[in-house]
């Protein structure tokens, strides 16, 4: 810039310099091409094409190309990720189980046929470790970690006295294949089953309540915890007791997890719980079958809550889904029923819901629904000497008992009910077997019975 004043011999000149920022190089999601290339000097040069590697695995994305004369920072000279956003998935990691194409294979499908443990960071293959064959499953103790078993069946009969999870992919089978318990859960152990399925499993396993009864066929457990998360056992069978799980002084934690098909010769078709608790959380109980209780047995001072499961189709001569025994003195047993279904099951004798005899605890029934139950008597509950029994906002229709308690059959208990919705339930609503009367009740009913005394 010149200046020049009038009288004055005097000329200004200013300079004004320009610099252009540091170039750091691109990052993850830029995708840069120079309009016309240089090289540091300023002279045009013949441009390379380099790649962004957002992950720092030495790998970049085809979808992120930059052009330049010199590697920017933050990119390299391929493009072979298959997934940039995880530096564990890139073409010289080792394929694990975990439902990705770790190792980016271009003929990849699934990870079927692989399993994966990790200990503390560092994983291990055990594909082999778990290949048993249908007619001879695989022994294996396991210690703490995280066992990943990927698509397939697997031939297993496991163990654990640790911490360990058993996480599911792609539809993961573990099979005891008929012959023996798929998972053992030792004392003290604290075990997570996950999205995994365990099935044709057969218990024999007595625990130390009743020596003389075995059980357990897709889980035994014995003074324990057990969390299954979008766990599903099917199609296990026991010889007496549990064919899903025998449970010991265990805690259970059942979420979001699908129970059927499973078949004991005796007691607890599903599910039996000795000095145990189960938190259910959802889920669904369908077609268990077991002489008492098809889907759910407990006894000796056990507690259990459910809360929005569904119970359907479940067999058992006493209790088609859930039977409850208080024959041990001293020793109370608890059962919270909240927003519950129960839809066609078959209680044989008595209570094809509920059968609750002998009971010195706590029944409490809250916003649950009762339909399509058949029973001789107390075709949806039957309720004999029980110390509390609480039914609030819950509905029972089109229940059927062949001789009395077309809903309900009350004997020797205390009752009370709120609220209660009762429509098209043969030959009547409620049998007051301590008066021998059959009572009709309709919407809106409120109930209260009094051991010894009946109901009104």
């Amino acid at each position: 810039m010149l200046a020049s004043h009038a009288g004055q011999n005097m000329t200004i000149l200013l300079l004004f310099a320009c610099t252009s920022p540091t170039d750091t190089g691109p990052t993850s999601g830029d995708s840069v091409v120079d309009s016309e290339p240089s090289s540091d000097t300023g002279d045009p040069c013949e441009p390379s094409t380099f790649f962004v590697d957002g992950d720092g695995d030495g790998f970049g994305s085809a979808d992120q190309p930059v052009e330049h004369c010199e590697q920017p920072s933050g990119t390299v000279d391929n493009d072979q990720d298959c997934d940039d956003t995880n530096a564990a998935v890139n073409p010289d990691a080792t394929e694990v189980c975990d439902g990705l194409n770790t190792s980016c294979a271009s003929d990849w499908v699934s990870d079927e046929g692989t399993a994966t443990f990790w200990e503390g960071g560092a994983s291990a293959d055990w594909s082999a470790s778990l290949s048993g064959t249908e007619h001879e499953p695989l022994e294996h103790d396991l210690p703490d970690g995280e066992l990943h078993v990927c698509g397939g069946t697997w031939f297993v009969a496991l163990s654990t006295d640790d911490d360990l999870t058993l996480i599911g992919h792609e539809d993961a089978v573990l099979s005891g294949s008929d012959v023996g318990t798929v998972l053992e859960v030792l004392p003290g152990a604290n075990v997570v089953v996950r999205d995994l399925t365990l099935s044709n499993g057969y218990g024999t396993i007595a625990n130390v309540y009743d020596p003389g009864a075995g059980g357990g066929g897709a889980i035994w457990c014995e003074t324990a915890t057990v969390d299954l998360e979008g766990a599903r056992l099917i199609d296990n069978e026991a010889h007496r007791r549990g064919a899903a799980v025998m449970a010991g002084d265990c805690e259970l934690t059942l979420v979001d997890t699908e129970v059927a098909r499973n078949v004991s010769a005796n007691i607890g078709g599903a599910i039996q719980l000795d000095a145990s608790t189960m938190d259910v959380v959802g889920g669904s109980f369908v077609d268990n079958e077991g002489y008492v209780g098809g889907a759910f047995y407990l006894t000796r001072g056990s507690t259990l809550s459910v809360n929005g499961g569904h119970f359907e189709g479940n067999i058992g001569a006493y209790g088609g889904a859930i039977a409850v025994e208080g024959r041990y003195d001293g020793e109370i047993d608890d059962v919270y029923l909240v927003d519950t279904t129960f839809v066609d099951n078959d209680g044989g004798g008595y209570g094809a819901a509920v059968y609750d005899y002998w009971h010195s605890g706590v029944l409490e029934i809250e916003g649950c629904s009762f339909e399509g139950s058949i029973a001789d008597e107390g075709a949806a509950l039957f309720l004999e000497d029980l110390a509390s029994a609480s039914l609030t906002t819950s509905s029972f229709s089109t229940n059927v008992a062949a001789e009395v308690g077309g809903a309900l059959f009350v004997l020797g208990s205390n009752v009370t009910g709120t609220e209660l919705d009762f429509s098209g339930n043969t030959p009547d609503d409620v049998y007051d077997a301590d008066l021998g009367v059959g009572m009709t009740l309709g919407e809106g009913a409120s109930l209260t019975c009094t051991a010894g005394a009946g109901c009104e």
